[in-house]
């Protein structure tokens, strides 16, 4: 009897031991877009533009956020995410920029309105060694679906900051540049 005590106790001792010496859970970590929208653009541009919601290829449209391996795979992070996909976190950013541009800029489909449609797709919303990269098409269209112009924009800031936190400021960085880029007279 006694050795099987001493058998549960030993048990008992290296649990616990087990248990002490285990690494603390990971925390997921969430980031948020911050494009400043204050400057006042006159004249405005004359009409309504629906800014739809961008398509993202792949796994670029998840919240977890995406880096590029030394092979060149993308791959998702397990505990850095954005607050929102990237293609919603752009969305508003988007919104409120073509605001500055034009008399009436929405995100949600126009129900009778003449308008003007602004179509994009992110290529690249990535961290990439020791840099943001975003990669962005925008491609306007008339209400009956005609193409009026095309223009694809991509920046790349390098990361100053430490961890992930940087990458958020140097991402920030890179879409305000973008956004400033766009030519929003289609």
């Amino acid at each position: 009897m006694k050795p099987s005590w001493r058998i549960c106790g030993l048990l008992i001792i290296t649990l616990w031991l087990g248990a002490c010496s285990q690494k603390a859970a990971q925390v997921k970590k969430y980031y948020r877009l911050d494009v400043p929208t204050e400057q006042v653009i006159h004249p405005k541009i004359e009409g309504l533009l629906w800014v739809k919601r961008p398509e993202a290829l792949g796994i670029l449209g998840n919240r977890p956020m995406v880096v590029t391996d030394e092979a060149g795979a993308l791959q998702q992070l397990t505990f850095h995410h954005w607050i929102d996909s990237p293609k919603v976190l752009l969305h508003h950013a988007m919104v409120a920029q073509a605001g500055l541009h034009w008399e009436q800029a929405q995100g949600g489909k126009p129900a009778g309105f003449d308008h003007t449609e602004l179509v994009t797709q992110i290529m690249s919303f990535e961290k990439n060694g020791n840099e943001a990269v975003i990669d962005i098409q925008f491609i306007w269209f008339d209400a009956e679906g005609t193409q009026l112009k095309q223009q694809r924009l991509s920046n790349r800031v390098a990361i100053t900051g430490g961890g992930y936190a940087g990458y958020v400021v140097a991402m920030n960085q890179a879409l305000t540049t973008i956004l400033d880029q766009v030519e929003w007279q289609p």
